[in-house]
C-alpha cells in the first residue's frame, strides 16, 4: 500500500512540476518534462544502491511518464488542480494496467494522453452540470 501511495505522489508531483515549469517559467512542454525526468532520473541512478528494486525500477518511469500529463496546454487544463488530478488518473492506471503494457510502445503517452481526455470530460461534464437549470414540479 505504500508503494502505491507513493507512485501517486510521484506522479502527481511530476505532472506539476512539469506543467509549472512549461507554462510559469516558460520553458515548453518538452524542455520541462526533459528535466524533471533527468533530475529524477540522476537521483535515483546515484542513489542506486540504497533503493530497493521496485522503486528503482518503477519510480523514474512512473516520473517519465506522468510529465506527459504536465505537457497539457493551459488552454486546455487551465489549473493546477486539474493536472494534480491527471496526475493522479495516470498512477492509478499505471498501477493497474502496467503489467498488460510489457511489450507495448507508447503505453506511458497513451495512459497520459487518457488522463488528460478523462479531465477533461470531468470538467466538461462538471460545467453542463452546473449550467443546467432545475425543474420544479
Amino acid at each position: 500500500m505504500v508503494f502505491e501511495i507513493l507512485i501517486t505522489i510521484a506522479s502527481t508531483l511530476s505532472a506539476l512540476s512539469t506543467y509549472f515549469i512549461s507554462e510559469r517559467l516558460n520553458q515548453g512542454a518538452v524542455r520541462a518534462s526533459a528535466l524533471v525526468t533527468l533530475v529524477i532520473s540522476l537521483i535515483f541512478l546515484l542513489s542506486a544502491d540504497w533503493i530497493s528494486e521496485p522503486y528503482y525500477t518503477q519510480f523514474p518511469v512512473v516520473v517519465f511518464g506522468a510529465s506527459f500529463v504536465g505537457m497539457v496546454s493551459s488552454k486546455i487544463l487551465q489549473q493546477y488542480l486539474s493536472v494534480a488530478f491527471s496526475g493522479i488518473i495516470f498512477s492509478i492506471i499505471y498501477l493497474n494496467l502496467s503489467p498488460y503494457f510489457n511489450g507495448v510502445g507508447g503505453a506511458l503517452g497513451t495512459t497520459a494522453c487518457i488522463s488528460v481526455i478523462c479531465t477533461y470530460g470531468f470538467l466538461a461534464l462538471r460545467n453542463i452540470l452546473k449550467k443546467k437549470p432545475h425543474h420544479k414540479f
